[in-house]
């Protein structure tokens, strides 16, 4: 991106294509995709998933149901003795005729794996319920392909893949028009935690672990010795999960959606923590309080009028600014799926209004404002709080139906922008500085921060690089 000849200026995306078109231009070689497809095996010894309306006869050999004989339902009275598959061992429904010869024959006791579902269930949700057909041509015309797939990066390798293989069979035999279900692609990162074991390796839930006297790990009924391992993604086999109703009884849900979504981006790992969770919880408690402050001081859906900026002192310029400048930048943050971003724009406009929130009584019509656009700014983030502050503001309806707060880029202006300053590719500080400068204006004023001289340490700068407000780079 930087100092790369015909590849600066550019993202990394386009950086590679352009790569790739330099490539084939100079003969060196071409642009190509390679598919690979693994074998798959579609079925488990076990009763959950799908059973296969296939059955068994010495005579026929493997035969299919006739389709008056489908859907083909799993029995609801089986014993799960803990060993064996349930449907095997089932006194009576595997036991049928053949479709063919009428003798008897034995039912395909496997059932198919959940991922041979996963796989079309999507276009079946086109499909009306009361259809008799169990895919419509024109509905999934209609509604497909689906705008935005959202998954861990195990769906990327695996539900992914088959989805793409399953739309493309049912295309094939003229089931569907289209060819790719997905539009847009996002790999969200796996929720990890630390694992507990007893020294005969047994796994434990967090629960059962507590800290002793001395620091050390322990379980809490017989106080044995625990071996904390690694952080390792959550698994029901590693017994490292959190139960979600003990943290909803506990917390509520809104504070375990805020730390969910404010920790990291939503494309990395993410380490769950007690006191993240805590942390949550205060933050949603201190906008509880601060609404039922804001509206014992007559702060209301009715209060709401136009604001003469002019007139307001420079506290609530300040706070109307940061209204705005707020609302752009959470928009900006859920456009790019940033929510960690949005909730950090959030807290610090939460800041900003408890500065001021002691002249609400006399500025009625602006605090009203400020709490209708936080509201719709927290609701998709905390919707139980959001839902029950919209109706005791006197707001009608439902918020999640209201339409999203605007802005205006006059109140969203500053005067100042801050610019990283690079010596070779590393930061070495930032910078505060008026947008208008000239560009030597703006590599004088870097070379005045004394971690970009020590970095500089007298070397002479081969190149000064600036990219218009984002970045200053020093090459020595």
């Amino acid at each position: 991106m930087i100092d790369s000849d015909f590849l600066n200026g550019l993202t990394v995306s386009e950086a590679r294509e352009k790569m790739i078109d330099e490539i084939a231009a100079r003969k060196l070689g071409k642009k190509e995709t390679f598919f690979r497809l693994r074998d798959w095996g579609i079925s488990r010894q076990r009763y959950w998933g799908c059973p296969i309306p296939i059955v068994h006869c010495e005579k026929c050999g493997s035969v299919p149901l006739n389709d008056s004989d489908l859907p083909l339902k799993l029995p609801a009275d089986v014993e799960f003795l803990g060993t064996g598959n349930p449907l095997d061992l089932h006194p009576s429904w595997k036991h049928t005729k053949c479709p063919i010869c009428g003798g008897d024959a034995t039912r395909e006791t496997d059932t198919l794996y959940k991922f041979v579902d996963y796989s079309w269930y999507f276009l079946r949700f086109c499909t009306k319920c009361e259809s008799e057909d169990y895919l419509d041509k024109k509905s999934a015309a209609h509604w497909m392909p689906v705008d935005q797939y959202i998954g861990g990066v195990e769906h990327a390798i695996l539900h992914l893949l088959y989805a793409r293989f399953f739309t493309k069979a049912l295309a094939d035999c003229g089931l569907v028009d289209i060819r790719e279900p997905f539009k847009n692609l996002f790999t969200q990162g796996m929720v990890c935690s630390v694992t507990y074991r007893k020294e005969d390796g047994t796994w434990l839930f967090p629960g059962e672990v507590k800290k002793n006297d001395n620091g050390e790990f322990v379980v809490a009924e017989t106080g044995e010795k625990v071996i904390v391992g690694r952080i390792e993604k959550m698994s029901k086999s590693k017994k490292n999960v959190v139960d979600p109703e003990i943290i909803v009884k506990n917390y509520g849900a809104d504070a375990l959606r805020l730390f969910v979504m404010s920790d990291t981006p939503p494309e990395r790992d993410f380490c769950w923590t007690d006191e993240g969770l805590d942390g949550s919880w205060r933050f949603v408690n201190r906008v509880w309080r601060l609404f039922v402050y804001l509206k014992s001081k007559g702060v209301r859906a009715d209060k709401i009028s136009d604001v003469n900026f002019d007139s307001l002192d420079k506290d609530l310029q300040t706070l109307f600014k940061s209204l705005h400048k707020t609302v752009k930048n959470v928009t900006n943050a859920f456009e790019e799926r940033a929510m960690n971003k949005s909730i950090a724009f959030i807290r610090e406009f939460v800041n900003v209004v408890y500065a001021c929130m002691e002249k609400a009584e006399s500025n009625a019509s602006l605090f009203s404002i400020v709490v209708r656009d936080l509201i719709k700014l927290l609701a998709p983030i905390t919707p139980y709080l959001c839902e029950e502050s919209w109706r005791d503001f006197g707001f009608s309806g439902l918020v999640s139906k209201n339409s999203w707060p605007t802005f205006n880029e006059k109140y969203v202006a500053t005067d100042t922008i801050q610019l990283p300053i690079q010596v070779c590719g590393k930061l070495r500080g930032t910078i505060e500085i008026d947008p208008n400068l000239s560009e030597d204006e703006i590599f004088d004023a870097a070379l005045k921060v004394s971690n970009v001289q020590n970095a500089i340490n007298g070397k002479p700068i081969r190149k000064k690089i600036f990219v218009k407000g984002k970045i200053v780079n020093f090459v020595v």
